[in-house]
């Protein structure tokens, strides 16, 4: 008596085509894996330097007037550099994971406000640098991300008040 066959399972041809469509499918996707990973770099990059920046900020904050202002450098204070490092972060490092060039290429700014006679308004400029991979060319591009407040000797709610 001849035995009947089943048809429950593939046959081997079948599972050749299923893998050389799956293989089809993940080459043509590959490149956009690629473009996923380069953007949540560039977004993870630009999130820290926000993040640091902001820090950043709220120390500056911290600091009084007079403090500041023997800090004044119109050519900016590199993040990297040991004093300024101190003088806003005592012996605790950057609240960053930025690369390791940030620090070099990042800075503080503090000037005194162009257009001001009374010489009682500071700027701090926060300018957080980093190199970053361009999508298309596949070349290195500077990035920056850059935030400035003022500082005023006797504190925004004397002048909010009219005083002197």
């Amino acid at each position: 008596m001849p035995r009947a066959y089943s048809e429950a399972g593939m046959s081997l041809i079948e599972v050749v085509v299923l893998f050389v469509a799956v293989g089809f499918f993940v080459i043509a996707a590959a490149p956009l894996f690629s473009r996923f990973l380069q953007v949540r770099t560039s977004v993870d990059y630009t999130l820290w330097a926000t993040v640091l920046a902001q820090d950043i900020m709220e120390r500056i904050r911290g600091k009084s007037f007079e403090e500041l202002k023997a800090k004044v450098n119109a050519e900016g204070w590199k993040l990297n550099n040991s004093d300024f490092r101190r003088f806003l972060y005592g012996d605790d490092p950057l609240p960053s994971t930025l690369p390791p060039e940030a620090e070099e290429m990042s800075r503080v700014i503090i000037r005194w406000e162009d257009n001001n006679p009374n010489g009682d308004t500071l700027v701090v400029e926060i300018e957080i640098k980093w190199q970053e991979l361009l999508r298309i060319s596949r070349e290195m591009q500077e990035r920056t991300y850059r935030v400035a407040t003022r500082v005023y000797e006797k504190g925004i709610q004397t002048l909010r008040k009219g005083g002197t």
